[in-house]
């Protein structure tokens, strides 16, 4: 059924049904810039896939998520974002439940390889986010990184030790944004500050493609 609804899915982003119905489908990078991929590389995106859905329902996790009543589970049904220092800071955990021990465990999936920097920031605005959204202290959550390419859960303990670390890379952070606007109060930038890169391999992969470089 899965390998079904994926190619259903590729189907319809190959043909551009996303344009009509953008909520209908998938659309996917590839087929939106013209990029050719062999029929291998293809395989090998699906082959991934499916190895992410064995390792999910063949994790322990999950049956203790099954095993919690439906009303002890937390569903994240949009992005919220907590004050920090004056900027909000928007964030949205996959999932989360009440533990037995009446702990909070958020649970952040992974399918790419892991950044062990960028998840400890992730995971720390989760423990904020927990804090100042869902009211509960820090001390009381369990952050869980599940890597779905490896089926492995991994714990991220917390304490105001390691929160005043997070907090001092949010500042970092937001101070290296606010830097690159033109009126930092009105929240307001100008493209024409911004240096495009003549580096146009770059390009290829970018996100911001249409909207940067729309002649590419």
């Amino acid at each position: 059924e899965t390998l079904r609804r994926m190619r259903q899915e590729w189907r319809g982003s190959k043909s551009g049904a996303y344009r009509e119905r953008p909520k209908a489908g998938g659309a996917l990078f590839e087929h939106e810039y013209g990029i050719e991929l062999a029929s291998r590389d293809w395989q090998v995106l699906r082959d991934h896939v499916l190895r992410c859905l064995r390792n999910f329902h063949r994790l322990p996790l999950l049956g203790e998520i099954r095993g919690t009543p439906r009303e002890r589970w937390i569903l994240i049904e949009e992005i919220r974002a907590f004050d920090f220092e004056g900027t909000p800071v928007y964030a949205a955990p996959d999932f989360g439940y009440w533990t037995t021990a009446d702990r909070l465990a958020l649970v952040d999936w992974k399918t790419g390889s892991p950044d062990p920097a960028e998840t400890a920031v992730q995971l720390g605005c989760y423990a904020l986010y927990a804090r100042d959204i869902l009211e509960v202290p820090p001390e009381r959550v369990d952050l869980l990184e599940v890597n779905l390419r490896e089926g492995a859960v991994s714990a991220h303990p917390w304490d105001e030790a390691r929160l005043d670390d997070i907090r001092e890379r949010l500042r970092l952070s937001i101070r290296g944004m606010r830097a690159w606007l033109r009126d930092p109060e009105a929240n307001v930038a100008v493209l024409d500050d911004f240096e495009r890169t003549e580096d146009l391999r770059i390009c290829r992969w970018c996100n911001f493609r249409a909207v940067c470089r729309p002649e590419l």
